[in-house]
C-alpha cells in the first residue's frame, strides 16, 4: 500500500531538486495555439486573478481527469476532447480508525445493488485503520457513492463505530486510453488520457510509466527541434503496445461485468465460470484464458447458465483481439483512422 500523500510529496521534491519550476496557486486557463502548434499556455494567478502567458516547446497535460489543456484543444489536433459517463466512476472513500476490521488481504466487493457498474472495497491499514471506499457508474441518475458508502458499508459490525480520519473522492476514467495521446506541441498523460486501469481504476502505474515514455520522446524531439505530431508519434507506439493494449482487452471485462447481475456474477464465481484466481489474472495480464477441458468442465456446471458461458468465451475471443490489435498500432498518424475503425468495429460486435 502507497502512502499517497507521501508519495506525492516526495515526487515533488525530486522534481524541485532537479531544478523544476513550481507555480503553485496557479491554474491553466487556455493553451496558446500559433499556426495549428500549441506554443504554451495561458495561466492565472487564483490570489490575484493576474494572468501570465508561459511559453513552452511542448506543453504537456498532466492534469487528471479534469484534462484543462486536451478538453480545450481544437478538434483539428485529433485528440478525444471528452470523455462519456459511461466510462467514468464517480468515487469516494474515507480513512477510518478504531474499527474491528482485520484481514490479510484487500477486499473487493462487485455490486451492482450496492455499486452500480462499479465496486466498493475495504483495505486493512493496520492498527484498526482501513480504508473504505464505493464507486459507481456516472450513468442515468447514479446513486451518490458516500450515501451508498454510509447506507451499505460503514454500518457493518465491524466498522459502525469507527471515526473518521481523512476523506475524499473524484472521478475516474476507466476505459481504453484515448486514441491519440500527441499532437503538435502538445502531450496527454495520466488520467488526462485516460491511462487508468478499467478493471479496477488503479492509475498510478500507468501513469509514471506514461509520464516516462513521454520524457523519453520530448526530450529526442526537443534533440531534433521538431515538436511536431509526428516527431512525437513514438509516445503513442511505446504506450499503446504496452500498458495500453491491457487497458483496451480490460475495458471488454469491464463492459462484460458492467452488464452482469447480481445473481450471475456469484454464480459464475461460485461454480468457477470465473475463479478468483482468473480476476486477479486478467486484472494483471489484460487475458482472460480458458482452455478446451475448463470451459467443458465449467459448462457441466452451468447448464442452468449456459448463456453467461456464452457470454465469457466471446468476451475472452474480443480481449484477444483487441490486444493484438494494438500490437499493431499504426506507425504514423495517417493510419490512425484505419486502426480507429477495425478498433470501433470489435467493441461493437
Amino acid at each position: 500500500m502507497v502512502n499517497r500523500h507521501k508519495f506525492g510529496q516526495r515526487l515533488l521534491k525530486e522534481a524541485l531538486d532537479s531544478g523544476v519550476t513550481l507555480l503553485d496557486e496557479t491554474r491553466v486557463i487556455n493553451p496558446l495555439i500559433r499556426d495549428g502548434c500549441v506554443v504554451g499556455v495561458e495561466t492565472e494567478r487564483t490570489s490575484t486573478q493576474n494572468k501570465i502567458e508561459i511559453p513552452a516547446a511542448i506543453t504537456v497535460d498532466a492534469s487528471g481527469y479534469s484534462g484543462v489543456i486536451r478538453s480545450r484543444l481544437p478538434s483539428s489536433f485529433g485528440i478525444e476532447s471528452t470523455v462519456e459517463n459511461r466510462d467514468l466512476i464517480a468515487a469516494y472513500r474515507e480513512i477510518r480508525s478504531g474499527t474491528t476490521w482485520s484481514s490479510d488481504l484487500g477486499e473487493i466487493y462487485l455490486t451492482q445493488h450496492i455499486a452500480r457498474g462499479g465496486y466498493y472495497w475495504i483495505f486493512d491499514k493496520g492498527n484498526g485503520k482501513v480504508n473504505v471506499g464505493l464507486g459507481v457508474q456516472m450513468t442515468g441518475g447514479h446513486p451518490d457513492p458516500r450515501q451508498q458508502l454510509y447506507k451499505y458499508v460503514l454500518s457493518k459490525k465491524t466498522l459502525k463505530d469507527s471515526k473518521l480520519e481523512q476523506s475524499g473522492g473524484g472521478i475516474v476514467p476507466t476505459r481504453r486510453p484515448l486514441d491519440c495521446l500527441v499532437s503538435n506541441g502538445v502531450m496527454i498523460l495520466g488520467d488526462a488520457a485516460c491511462l487508468v486501469n478499467p478493471m479496477h481504476g488503479g492509475g498510478i502505474g500507468p501513469s509514471m510509466l506514461s509520464g516516462k515514455l513521454a520524457a523519453e520522446t520530448a526530450v529526442k524531439a526537443l534533440e531534433k527541434r521538431d515538436v511536431s505530431k509526428e516527431s512525437l508519434w513514438q509516445y503513442n507506439i511505446k504506450y499503446m503496445q504496452s500498458y495500453g493494449a491491457k487497458q483496451g482487452s480490460l475495458q471488454i471485462f469491464r463492459l462484460l461485468l458492467q452488464n452482469l447481475s447480481d445473481d450471475e456474477l456469484n454464480f459464475g464465481l461460485n461454480h468457477n465460470l470465473v475463479k478468483e484466481e482468473d480476476v486477479l489474472r486478467i486484472g494483471l495480464t489484460g487475458e482472460l484464458d480458458l482452455n478446451i477441458t475448463e470451459k467443458v468442465e465449467r459448462a457441466l456446471k452451468s447448464v442452468s447458465h449456459l448463456g453467461l458461458l456464452i457470454k465469457l468465451q466471446k468476451t475472452a475471443k474480443k480481449m484477444r483481439n483487441v490486444k493484438d490489435l494494438y500490437q499493431k498500432y499504426p506507425s504514423s498518424p495517417n493510419r490512425l483512422d484505419r486502426w480507429k475503425h477495425i478498433l470501433n468495429s470489435i467493441y461493437k460486435s
